[in-house]
């Protein structure tokens, strides 16, 4: 079994960062999305869903 932290080299995983890092920067920028405010929306449901979709990938790597 490999370590769930070993190195990964997936570039869909790195150009999946790199999307969730641009919206953010760009919807602070452009939009004034405050990451910490409770009634932003769109900025909790990116993270809500940046959030699921890391969970499941750590699951699928655990499970393989």
């Amino acid at each position: 079994m490999t370590p769930i932290f070993q190195r990964d080299t997936s570039s869909l995983g790195t150009v999946i960062g790199i999307v969730v890092v641009a919206v953010a920067i760009l919807g602070r920028l452009l939009f004034d999305w405050s990451w910490s405010n409770p009634d932003s929306f769109v900025p909790a449901l990116i993270g809500a869903i940046a959030a699921a979709v890391a969970a499941w990938y750590l699951v699928q790597q655990a499970r393989s």
